[in-house]
């Protein structure tokens, strides 16, 4: 006999029909005896496991997550200060070619440069008019002088 058919019986003699303590009989018949059925055990509760499971899963999701922006983030700082140094060697750089170019279109350093060409100053000036073509003043060759 299993345990719950043991407590079953066991309620099942409680409510027999006993003899009447005065008279020794037993109890009449149209008396009503008590509505007996057998229940089964309770319901084990839902298991928490799962819940606790999903929990642990987005808290850690959540973690890793975190860590990926951060190491995402710290990369891309690195990658800005690489391009922050390459951009100032550049500005530094156009600063130098542009005070190079001043000094190479310096009017002194344009006659220095054409004199080591071989070229010599012009000693007049003459002017072309466009609209007929025609000379305006007369220049002389340079070098003839000389």
């Amino acid at each position: 006999m299993t345990a719950s058919a043991g407590a079953t019986a066991r309620v099942l003699r409680q409510f027999e029909p006993a003899t009447d303590p005065k008279a020794g009989a037993p109890r009449p018949a149209d008396a009503p005896r008590p509505r007996l059925r057998v229940v089964r055990a309770p319901a084990t509760g839902r298991s928490r496991v799962p819940f606790v499971a999903l929990c642990v899963a987005i808290v850690a999701g959540a973690l890793v997550t975190a860590l990926l922006l951060n190491i995402q983030m710290a990369r891309d700082s690195f990658e800005r200060n690489t391009l922050n140094a390459q951009l100032a060697q550049t500005a530094q750089d156009t600063q130098d070619l542009t005070s190079r170019l001043d000094a190479a279109s310096a009017p002194s350093a344009l006659a220095r440069t054409a004199r080591s060409l071989g070229m010599v100053p012009g000693a007049g000036q003459g002017f072309l008019r466009l609209s007929d073509g025609k000379v305006i003043a007369t220049p002389e060759v340079a070098g003839a002088k000389g």
